[in-house]
């Protein structure tokens, strides 16, 4: 009897010894980026179409790269401007994890519950996991060497889908000055001002830049349509370094991940209501902008026309003359009509506010200065 209890109790020790080397090695290997392979992008959640992703540290937390979420519906008729549009909460992407023996759990904020997860492989480069069953499989991204950047400052801009996708405009520069335009599916509408200390956009830059910057193209296209389009403009030495447009979250994941802390950051942040410039009172809606010049036009991306706009809404008036090279279009939510007749040289702008012309001078010719960025068009009908 005796024998049998030493027995059990060296079997028990063995098995405890090797749950624990089991658990340490799960807990080393898990540390780092993963992303899924297998992912069909469900769903209406927002952000739509991100691949997601996870992030493990050693302190037992991890940043879930799609980010966890709390949707408030409204009453929403497509196409009416009476419409009550829900309204999209971000919760934020950091939250705890822990591993027991075969199981990973995550807490997750939006349901304020741990979501578990059965690890049917765990190694240095896969991880494949099991919730009610249905299975996901990871691949663990090697770490990125990357050309660490300044920027002068990031655009970016969401557009509409068919669902609840946030719209929105945010600027963010180096300074940490942010500037915001919540236009519908957003729970701030309007436009704000606030800043972040310099070491948090510098975190949010580095997010941009470990997806190489340049070697991104300047379009990624999903084949389906209704989606949403996330357009992120970089401001270098006053002049756009690059566009990017991303509909459909077809872009590298890397460069996904980075765009979601932004477009949500007003969130997280003290606001400060402003006014809308003068020239541009009912300019809440404010959508993209296009220069046209004969039978040929320009279509400014969403987050160069919202750079152009946040130059408008610091520049000058002025009494200047100046010889008028383009015809300016601005386009607003929901509305496909001009709202102002404009016209301008590219540093000069002219508004007709209630039937008289006002000038604005932004300082420097922004169309010469970014002109080897864009590509000119013929005109269609709809133009």
């Amino acid at each position: 009897m005796n024998r049998l209890f030493k027995l059990l109790a060296v079997c028990f020790l063995f098995s405890s010894c090797t749950n624990k080397q089991k658990q340490l090695a799960n807990e080393k290997n898990i540390l780092g980026d993963w992303v899924t392979v297998n992912n069909t992008h469900g769903g209406l959640q927002p952000p739509l179409f991100l691949m997601p992703g996870y992030t493990f540290y050693a302190n037992h937390t991890c940043d879930y790269k799609s980010g966890y979420y709390r949707y408030i519906p409204g009453q929403v008729h497509f196409y009416d401007q009476n419409e009550s549009p829900g309204k999209t909460i971000y919760l934020g992407s950091m939250s705890e994890f822990k591993i027991t023996d075969d199981s990973l759990k995550i807490f997750n904020p939006g349901t304020g519950k741990w979501n578990s997860f059965k690890i049917i492989r765990l190694s240095s480069d896969s991880l494949k996991l099991e919730n009610k069953d249905e299975i996901t499989v990871y691949n663990h991204l090697l770490p990125v060497k990357y050309k660490s950047m300044q920027f002068d400052e990031i655009i970016i801009s969401t557009s509409e889908c068919l669902g609840p996708c946030p719209i929105s405009n945010t600027i963010i520069n180096s300074e940490g000055a942010i500037l915001f335009n919540g236009i519908s599916f957003t729970s701030q509408k309007g436009l704000f001002t606030c800043n972040i200390p310099k070491e948090q956009y510098q975190r949010l830059q580095d997010n941009f830049c470990k997806s190489n910057i340049d070697s991104l193209k300047t379009n990624y296209t999903a084949g389906f349509t209704d989606g949403q389009k996330i357009t992120a403009t970089f401001v270098k030495d006053g002049k756009i370094y690059k566009t990017i447009t991303d509909y459909g979250g077809k872009g590298p994941i890397l460069f996904e991940w980075a765009t979601v802390p932004v477009s949500y950051l007003y969130q997280s942040v003290p606001l400060k209501k402003i006014n809308f410039p003068f020239f541009a009172q009912d300019s809440t809606n404010f959508i993209s902008t296009k220069l046209r010049n004969g039978n040929k036009i320009l279509d400014l991306k969403l987050s160069e026309s919202f750079l152009l706009f946040d130059y408008l809404r610091n520049g000058k008036s002025s009494n200047t003359l100046f010889k008028e090279r383009f015809n300016f279009r601005v386009y607003y939510y929901r509305d496909a009509d001009t709202f102002y007749s404009l016209s301008t040289d590219g540093r000069y702008y002219k508004f007709i506010v209630k039937g008289k012309p006002v000038t604005i001078d932004i300082g420097f010719n922004f169309y010469d200065v970014n002109a080897k960025n864009w590509v000119w068009r013929k005109a269609d009908k709809y133009d």
